[in-house]
């Protein structure tokens, strides 16, 4: 299956990989290593606006579509499994 993603999605997903490269990619070892969360790491997820993405701006989300949300999860399960697993059970609502 082929998808053509417009200007805004590509933006989504880029800044999905680079926040995966320079937030997760430098502490995932760690975090797999301790079993635990880096203090602060769940704050810069929701900062990026990555919780709640699929929530429609009228209730304070950013109003993504399924497709974005699920190339953005698979951009950051690239770098950390968890990280993508916390967003993935996030968006559920």
């Amino acid at each position: 299956m082929s998808f053509i993603l417009n200007p805004e999605q590509k933006m989504i997903i880029q800044l999905a990989k680079t926040f995966a490269e320079k937030e997760l990619a430098p502490v995932a070892e760690e975090m797999d290593r301790n079993a635990h969360f880096v203090p602060g790491l769940v704050q810069k997820v929701a900062d990026v606006g990555f919780l709640g993405m699929n929530v429609p701006t009228e209730y304070g989300g950013a109003g993504i579509d399924e497709v974005t949300k699920a190339l953005v999860i698979m951009e950051i399960a690239k770098v950390d499994a968890s990280v993508a697993e916390l967003i993935a059970v996030h968006t559920l609502t």
